[in-house]
Order: structure tokens, then C-alpha cells, then sequence
């Protein structure tokens, strides 16, 4: 048992920081406490940054930690299913996938916060297709979603018969990507 000199609470070891340059080898700083600081101070959002901007080969990054920052401000719970977003369940999803297949940039205007289970679930999926498979992505939160994400582009709110039309557009979108993956050449 170590005392974390942030929190003040006696810890067993395997909740200690470890670093072996220090004697004894942990630091006298908790994990969950270590987790906090680098919240705090920034750091997670620069790693955030940083790992996309890699994962994109974007040698400058395209989204700042501020974009992100800002992102984080526009909802407070997912927008595929509604639950509430902290710092343990939040992650960033790529609306249209960074896979080859998509093409996604790794840009703001791609991005959104959601919770990590619906990030996994949707994967590498298409907006529209997961939106249809999801049982808790509802008609409502589909109509948010739209609002939230094309209102951000378009730096406004839109209608309701807009949100109707970009809803069609992205089912249309969907339908030919699976049409165009129906008639792909099969190799064997």
C-alpha cells in the first residue's frame, strides 16, 4: 500500500503509478489521480491530436486541441444513443470512417464526441447503415445528429425539410455504396 499525495488515500500497488527510475519504483500518485492531472493540464488532448494526425499522415494536424475542445462543448451525451458523456465513455468518432473504403478525413467537420460503445459498435459502418441497425439510435436523435453535424457546416440551424433532405441524401449515399460493393469483381 502506497499514499497518493494528490488524494490523500492509502492505495494497493497494482493502483499506483509505476515508474522505475523512482525509488521503490511507483509513484506516490495514484492512477486515477495521474488520469486527472493529464486531463487537466491538457495532455489527453494533445495525444488525441497527435495519434490522429499520425493515423492520417498529416505531418501538421488539421484539428487543433481547441477544435476538440470545442467539439466536447457541442453535446453532452451521445448522439447515436443519448447516454451521458464523460471523460471515461467519451471518444471521438470519424462520421464517415478513415478507412480506405470511406475515404474519411481526419478533419472537424468529420468528427463528433460519442461514447465509446456506440463508437465500436458503428466501427467502420456508414452513418445511415448504423443508424438503421441501432436500437438506440432513434428517429429523434437521428434528426439531432443531422442537425448537430450539417448545422455545424453549415454555420446555422436548418429546417426541418432541410434536415428531411439531408437524411434522403445520406440514405441515397448509403444505397449506392452497397450497390457499388454488390457489383464488385470477386477475387478467389
Amino acid at each position: 500500500m502506497l499514499n497518493c499525495k494528490r488524494c490523500g488515500q492509502d492505495k494497493p500497488l497494482t493502483e499506483m503509478v509505476k515508474k522505475s527510475a523512482v525509488k521503490g519504483g511507483y509513484l506516490k500518485l495514484c492512477r486515477a489521480c495521474r488520469s486527472e492531472i493529464r486531463y487537466e493540464n491538457g495532455e489527453y488532448m494533445r495525444e488525441i491530436v497527435r495519434r490522429h494526425a499520425k493515423d492520417a499522415n498529416q505531418k501538421v494536424p488539421l484539428v487543433t486541441e481547441n477544435d476538440l475542445i470545442e467539439l466536447m462543448a457541442e453535446r453532452q451525451t451521445c448522439p447515436y444513443c443519448d447516454v451521458k458523456l464523460t471523460q471515461a465513455n467519451r471518444t471521438i468518432d470519424h462520421i464517415y470512417p478513415k478507412s480506405q473504403k470511406y475515404g474519411g478525413k481526419n478533419i472537424t467537420d468529420n468528427m463528433i464526441y460519442c461514447c465509446h460503445s456506440c463508437n465500436s459498435g458503428k466501427h467502420t459502418t456508414n452513418i445511415y447503415d448504423f443508424y438503421q441497425r441501432s436500437k438506440k439510435f432513434t428517429d429523434q436523435l437521428w434528426r439531432e445528429f443531422i442537425q448537430c453535424w450539417i448545422g455545424r457546416i453549415a454555420n446555422r440551424v436548418l429546417t426541418e425539410s432541410e434536415i428531411d433532405f439531408m437524411s434522403e441524401q445520406l440514405k441515397a449515399e448509403s444505397e449506392e455504396l452497397a450497390l457499388a460493393k454488390k457489383n464488385e469483381p470477386t477475387t478467389t
